[in-house]
């Protein structure tokens, strides 16, 4: 039977385009699926042959940019205090009366939240709309603040209140589906030891798409040195300088090949064996490199495993100390601190995880489970089974 779901997503990439082959695995199967977020942002990000209910709100933007400003320059608990009162709880706000026109306009069956987009959480328990939620990094599902209970004891306050004011149920976790909670990455990779509600189901990345075709120069890649791909990610640009400093330091007429995705401007005079590019075809040089450094970022964290490359992690804050920590645990990297280390440390790791087989062989075995775990078709299937359940459930109750 065709169903509708609908994706609430927040302004954050890395949020938005692990939905894409999830959504694109629910069309193939029949069904109409739309995206709700916020216009500007969200267009960017959505390839243009799927369909997006925009939310032409400027507080969302006001909000989002807010934030990334002063990203940078928090961290620790300072960043987790900041994310909860800066982003969560105004997002949850701004976003509230676009997802709700939305769901009046497309009429799902389902709803598919980011754990990050609390308003499509909101939206779907005040409209009795079956939900699931979508976590794109592991790290929010399991957090780590359960050993800071008074620190616990703040968020569960703080999303007490949102839930009050929207007239619902206090949940302690109101950002997690009852229902569904898709985590986009494996038992293993989080701890094997770690108890698994019911409700929650591993279904392995989801691999983005590559979007617009990226210009690089191909035949400036070295045939026989080794090569290292370098990812910082978007949001830490402020933060960056010192540690391309150090990066060139460190590699600067070695014979290891170094491509870096940053602005070129932040490196200054471009050593010879560099490639400095601001915009890189990240999935595709991935299957041309030999290594990793980046700053823990999940889906660069997935894709690097995904292609059986090591890696070294630096991490720099929020949930990337906890992707540095599954990484290190796996076998299949190294760690860094992100302003301690010197560039003798980073030559010194860099030459461990390309010479010293246990790193390849355990980054191989962690890329064939995550080949075997299901992904994007994986978790098409369990939405799929979701929306079959309350189905059945709503004919029961109509029945009676």
């Amino acid at each position: 039977m065709k169903s509708r779901y609908l994706f609430v997503v927040p302004p954050l990439a890395g949020h938005v385009n692990p939905t894409f082959a999830i959504g694109r695995a629910l069309i193939a199967a029949g069904h109409e699926v739309a995206w709700v977020g916020c216009g500007t942002r969200v267009r960017a990000l959505l390839p243009k042959d799927l369909t997006l209910i925009p939310i032409e709100d400027s507080g969302i933007s006001e909000v989002n940019e807010a934030w990334l400003a002063r990203a940078q320059s928090v961290s620790g608990l300072e960043s987790f205090k900041f994310f909860y009162e800066d982003f969560l709880v105004p997002l949850a706000h701004a976003m509230l009366p676009g997802v709700e026109a939305a769901i009046a306009e497309f009429k799902p069956d389902v709803m598919i939240c980011d754990q990050q987009a609390l308003a499509g959480a909101i939206a779907a328990r005040k409209a009795d709309i079956p939900w699931a939620t979508v976590a794109t990094t592991s790290a929010a599902v399991f957090n780590p603040i359960v050993a800071f209970p008074k620190v616990k004891e703040w968020m569960v306050e703080i999303l007490g209140r949102v839930q009050d004011h929207y007239g619902l149920e206090r949940w302690e976790r109101p950002d997690m589906s009852p229902a569904l909670v898709l985590i986009l990455s494996t038992h293993e990779l989080v701890g094997a030891e770690k108890e698994i509600p019911d409700n929650f189901r591993f279904v392995g990345p989801s691999l983005r798409e590559e979007g617009e075709v990226v210009p690089f120069p191909w035949h400036e890649l070295h045939e026989t040195n080794k090569r290292i791909y370098l990812s910082l990610g978007t949001i830490n640009a402020d933060r960056s300088q010192k540690f391309y400093e150090k990066v060139k330091q460190a590699f600067t007429d070695k014979d290891i090949q170094v491509i870096i995705s940053a602005p070129p401007e932040m490196l200054g005079e471009v050593p010879a064996n560099f490639i400095v590019q601001k915009m890189i075809p990240q999935l595709e040089l991935l299957k041309n490199v030999d290594a990793v450094i980046f700053h823990g970022g999940h889906n660069t964290f997935c894709e690097t495993l995904v292609n059986g490359l090591p890696a070294i992690v630096a991490p720099i804050k929020d949930d990337q100390p906890v992707i540095a920590e599954q990484l290190v645990k796996s076998g299949a990297g190294l760690r860094l601190h992100f302003e301690r280390f010197k560039s003798a440390d980073l030559y010194i790791a860099t030459k461990r995880i390309l010479e010293e087989p246990q790193f390849k062989a355990a980054a191989r075995r962690i890329q064939e489970s995550l080949r075997v775990s299901g992904g994007s078709a994986l978790a098409a299937e369990h939405l799929i089974g979701l929306s079959k359940t309350t189905n059945k459930t709503h004919v029961k109750e109509a029945a009676l």
